[in-house]
């Protein structure tokens, strides 16, 4: 993580603000979004010396270079990608920017996670949830989502 030279920027309080209000984020959501664009925009002032509105595209990959340097996880690296689209494109829209400088930035590609095996008793609540429960009574159970 860059280091902390600040935590109060004008422009996250703005765009989180707008989250809150129009998309209604959980404030979990929100201190993530605005600790994500703290840490871009520290390290944005202290290795290419700007601002987060005076921000070009090569800013960008930069510091998801770094972020990948310090051996970031690709699902952060994926929530940093999505993190600063949606921030630049809210400035944008706002007429803050004049250029989105994420307009290019493809999103890492995740890895696909192996599904999930249901337990005995998540087995049991999906038949009774389904109003098989009558049927789902062991050890003779017709219904095929009772698996023993």
């Amino acid at each position: 993580m860059p280091p902390t030279t600040t935590t109060h920027d004008p422009l996250i309080d703005r765009f989180c603000d707008h989250l809150w209000l129009e998309d209604g984020l959980a404030q979990l959501t929100l201190a993530a979004y605005r600790r994500d664009l703290i840490g871009f925009g520290n390290w944005l002032r202290q290795s290419q010396g700007r601002e987060l509105d005076a921000v070009v595209a090569g800013d960008i990959e930069g510091y998801l270079a770094w972020r990948f340097a310090q051996r970031t996880q690709p699902r952060s690296a994926a929530r940093y990608t999505s993190t600063l689209k949606r921030f630049y494109r809210y400035l944008l829209r706002e007429n803050l920017i004049a250029v989105d400088p994420t307009l290019n930035l493809d999103s890492p590609k995740l890895p696909r996670s192996l599904p999930k095996s249901l337990t005995r008793a998540t087995r049991r609540s999906t038949c009774a949830t389904a109003r098989c429960w009558k049927r789902c009574t062991p050890p003779a159970c017709a219904c095929p989502n009772w698996w023993g």
